[in-house]
Formats: structure tokens, sequence, C-alpha cells
């Protein structure tokens, strides 16, 4: 294992984006320290637990076949569902403030404090009562857009959440959570906030695939994001600061295909042993899939067991976000350019290698451009 943790490079040259963590100080307490010790309850006479695994990354990973693989072993349980959906956080409008007020019982900030935020910060409103300020500035610049407000949406304190996950009578069962959405998204910094404050020792399971796919996908599904708005975001975040209105929703979520700049702020909390990355490649490959489910039942302390041929066969969730879509010119040009020499995507891909100390996660030999003519040469990295 390479520990690499102690490298925390921040890409964004917005210099709120480097406090981020700083602001939300009042939560590196001691771990847990505003709720007791405590991850279980009795009710009538059943168990319940909080989990101590999240899965929390990435989306169109596979991740809902691996939650089906795990859940299959006597051990492991997720609960009612996979996705519980707790320490997600959405945006609210001002308008959205008032009805909240109403159904849950929340104070918003005042108009002086709304005021007072930095500039790309935004309140973050925890189901503990807590409010948290967080910056939404990642290295493709402000991710949310004039909104003052996130709000978390599971609600309720621990009990309520550790009664979604009943696990019988047996004292060896543990309960996990999946949600592809918190490791890399625009509320990934408040969501990880609420975890550290009620799952101080859980771990984290990450899924990822190859980013130059994902985005070129979105882009592709996203239609009107012509090649101009490729080229844009494969140049690099140096010209995000002059913002094209046509680009801007596919800019906005760039950052959640950097995979480095996230893993950088999760492993400021909970260390890379308590971190699993799983290369998502990996997972959808037959021949790979059981010994790389195996190496996570032993990672979490269990035995391995034979996953049962329909369990294993059963193909990634078709109606997954990852599931096939035609590909045209478009998206050829879209992966071309993200796998260039210098593209975002690539920089960002050279960081998780030397963050993680691992080869496996260059999905992709950056390429240099010969401007001459429109080939490609492939260029070793070597």
């Amino acid at each position: 294992h390479h520990h690499h943790h102690h490298h925390h490079h921040h890409f964004a040259e917005d210099p709120s984006a480097g406090a981020a963590m700083a602001v939300a100080s009042p939560l590196h307490c001691e771990a847990g320290s505003n709720r007791s010790s405590a991850t279980c309850l009795l009710r009538d006479g059943q168990r319940y637990c909080l989990p101590s695994l999240l899965g929390v990354g990435t989306i169109g990973a596979g991740s809902t076949s691996l939650a089906a693989y795990l859940n299959a072993h006597p051990q492991l349980t997720y609960g009612r569902q996979k996705e519980h959906m707790y320490f997600r956080f959405s945006p609210v409008s001002q308008d959205g403030l008032d009805s909240l007020r109403v159904r849950k019982g929340i104070h918003p900030p005042s108009r002086e404090m709304f005021e007072a935020l930095p500039p790309g910060h935004i309140y973050a409103l925890h189901a503990n009562g807590t409010r948290q300020v967080v910056s939404v500035v990642y290295s493709t610049g402000p991710a949310l857009s004039g909104l003052s407000v996130m709000v978390q949406m599971g609600s309720g304190g621990w009990e309520k959440y550790a009664e979604q996950f009943p696990v019988g009578t047996r004292s060896d069962v543990l309960s996990f959570d999946f949600d592809p959405s918190y490791f890399a998204s625009s509320f990934s910094r408040a969501t990880r906030a609420a975890i550290v404050a009620m799952l101080p020792h859980a771990k984290l399971l990450a899924i990822l695939r190859d980013p130059s796919v994902l985005m070129c996908r979105r882009a592709a599904l996203a239609g009107g994001t012509g090649r101009d708005c490729i080229d844009y975001i494969a140049n690099g975040s140096h010209a995000w600061r002059t913002e094209q209105p046509a680009c801007a929703a596919l800019c906005k979520s760039a950052h959640s295909y950097c995979y480095a700049e996230h893993l950088a702020e999760w492993w400021q909390h909970f260390t890379p042993t308590n971190t699993m990355l799983i290369k998502s490649e990996e997972l959808r490959e037959p021949n790979s899939r059981e010994r790389l489910v195996n190496d996570i039942f032993s990672w979490l302390g269990l035995l391995p067991i034979t996953l049962d041929k329909i369990t294993l066969a059963q193909e990634h969730n078709r109606l997954s976000t990852g599931g096939a879509k035609g590909h045209g010119a478009d998206y050829e040009f879209c992966l071309e350019r993200n796998q260039a020499v210098d593209s975002y995507l690539s920089n960002c891909t050279a960081e998780l290698v030397r963050l993680t100390g691992d080869d496996r996660w260059w999905w992709w030999t950056p390429s240099v451009r010969d401007q001459g003519k429109n080939s490609i040469n492939t260029h070793s990295r070597l």
C-alpha cells in the first residue's frame, strides 16, 4: 500500500477552493463527539445498526451491481434499499427555503448571514442542525451559481438513519450504504462533513470508471454541446475563467470526473487504509469479478464466499446511467481530445496515479496531437 495522503494538491487557482475544509473547522472536533458512540439500537427485539461501510462513488460505474454482490454475503446487508440518500444534499432556492421552514422546521440563515458569505460559498444545513459554510468552487470554477443554501436530504438523528438497516439477530452482520453521488458531486464537501460527524470510523468504497468515457457520454446525452465546448473543456481550467455560457452545464460538472481532486479531500478524513478504490472495468470483466468481490470481503475482515453463478452473471444493471448508448463522431472526437497530453482529464488522471502511487489508473496513454495533420501520435508516458 502506498500512503500518499500527505500531498494535498489543489488544482484550483481560486483561493477560496483550498480554504473549503478550513471553513468547516467545527467538524474537526474529536470524531463523532457530537453524538453518542453507540452504533446499534434495539427496537421490539430487532437490531438496527449504522453502516460500517459506505459506497461513495461513482455514478455510472456499476455501483448497483456491486451492491448486489456484497448484499449476497451472509454477513453484509444494505438494509431496506441500496441507496438511502441520507447524506445527499440538495440545493434550495430562496423560495424553497420558506416551504422548508414550514415542513421541516429548518431556520434558514438571515439575510445578513447570506450577505456575509465569501464568494463561491454557500450554506449547508445539516440534519443534526449544524449550519456549515461550504465552498462550491472546484478546479473548474463554481459548480453551483445563484443558490445560497443546500439542505441535507436525510432527516432525524442517527437512530432514524440506523432504523433503515435491520441486521437480524446475528451479532456479526455489517450493514452498508451505497450512494454513487457522494464522492465527486457539487455537494461532496457537505456530504463528507455529515459523514465524518456521524460515521467517523466508516470504511469507504469507491468504484472509478474511465472518466473520459463518462464525460463524453454525458456530453453526447446533453446534446447542444458541440466540439467547441469539448475543446474548451479539454484545454483545461485555465480557459474556464472566461465562462462560455453554452458550455456551462458541462463545465460545472466536469470536476466530478477529476477523481484526484476529490480523493485528496476525502483522504483528509478517511485514511487510505480505510478507503478501497475499485476499477469499474475490472468489475465488468466476468473473469476478475469474483476475485475482486472477495478482495472487498477480506478487506472488511469477512471470509470469502463463492458467489452463485446467477448473482455473478447478472450483467451490469441495464438501466444504469452507465448503460450502452450509440456513439457518433462527436463522441470519438471527445474521447480523442480528453485523452490528449495535457488535457484537463489527462492531468487529473496523472494526479490520481501520483496520489495513489498506482499505475492502473492510467485508463489511457495520453497522446500528442500532431498539429500539422489531424493525426494522433501515441506518446509514451515513460
